[in-house]
């Protein structure tokens, strides 16, 4: 994997990688500029292709200072110059956008199929529903388990000691299930 790290100079270019390229180049933006001059916020990063009349919007990750969008076959259809733009927005404001040159160099072998960029977006955010859907299963899975398991804990105790015990268990999202015991001696 080929990483490249960028600052916010605007104007910047940005090498691609040669047409057809897929899952070889990551960019790295980052984003302490923008974060300190105009406070947290959130990166939107679209993409002008050489030959496109307008830009789209690219699966790109966030993480703490940093934009990360890894270059895939859809970015690297044409040869030539394009040019790619980060949108930073503040509360639902735009408050910065800054824009650097990319460019695509030319393959010995011609790209056949051009992937359209709407259908590429449209695959990885099905792709992420259906990971959220395994995870929200997965989480439900465990509150059960917990719950199972809180019920089993105050039957035992009730049982080998006489005293009254009250446990639950509730689902506080993302996989954390938090279990309160109470316990009352006769």
């Amino acid at each position: 994997m080929i990483i490249t790290t960028v600052t916010t100079d605007s104007g910047a270019l940005l090498p691609l990688g040669r047409q057809g390229e897929h899952g070889v180049r990551q960019v790295w933006f980052d984003l302490s500029y923008l974060i300190e001059n105009f406070g947290e916020g959130t990166a939107i990063l679209v993409y002008q292709r050489s030959k496109d009349l307008a830009p789209y919007i690219v699966s790109a990750e966030q993480t703490g200072n940093n934009l990360m969008w890894t270059i895939d076959e859809t970015d690297t259809a044409y040869e030539g110059f394009g040019k790619a733009e980060i949108r930073w927005t503040v509360d639902d404001d735009l408050a910065k956008t800054v824009i650097y040159k990319t460019n695509v160099q030319k393959s010995l072998t011609e790209q056949t199929e051009i992937p359209e960029p709407l259908e590429s977006w449209y695959d990885k955010m099905i792709e992420q529903i259906g990971d959220s859907q395994g995870y929200a299963e997965q989480a439900a899975q465990s509150a059960e388990t917990a719950q199972q398991a809180a019920s089993d804990a105050e039957e035992s105790a009730q049982a080998l000691s006489g005293m009254t015990v009250t446990v639950g268990a509730e689902d506080k999202g993302s996989g954390i299930v938090e279990i309160n015991a109470t316990v009352n001696r006769g």
